[in-house]
């Protein structure tokens, strides 16, 4: 079943008129297909297939700061682990770990506290 077939059967489901629901699905085609393509790195591991992904988190926070020791703290060039960071561990956790670096308590990786940590 394509998309396009899944959403006419969704909005039709939810009573969202199917043609409108088709019209955005085209418009969101034509924006991505406008701005090229994004190689986006998959965010599930198949190592770690349970529900809980608490630990695949802190893994990969911890790899990230493992790339900005071994990069000087250039975050550009750790872009691929920090989406990853970012998309598998919730955002309080985040920004609890950033104080906890600022403090020197945190109990990973050491890694200095970069003033652009929380830019995307």
């Amino acid at each position: 079943m394509s998309l396009a077939q899944r959403l006419a059967n969704e909005a039709e489901k939810e009573g969202v008129d199917v043609e409108l629901a088709l019209q955005l699905l085209d418009y969101f085609k034509a924006k991505t297909a406008a701005r090229g393509h994004v190689d986006v790195p998959d965010v599930v591991d198949p190592a770690q297939p349970t529900h809980n992904q608490a630990l695949l988190c802190w893994r990969r926070y911890n790899q990230f700061l493992v790339c900005l020791n071994e990069n000087d703290g250039d975050k550009s060039a750790c872009k691929k682990i920090d989406y990853l960071a970012r998309a598998t561990c919730p955002v309080a956790w985040l920004a609890e770990w950033k104080e906890q670096r600022e403090e020197g308590t945190f109990p990973g990786v050491a890694s200095p506290h970069l003033p652009d940590d929380d830019e995307e």
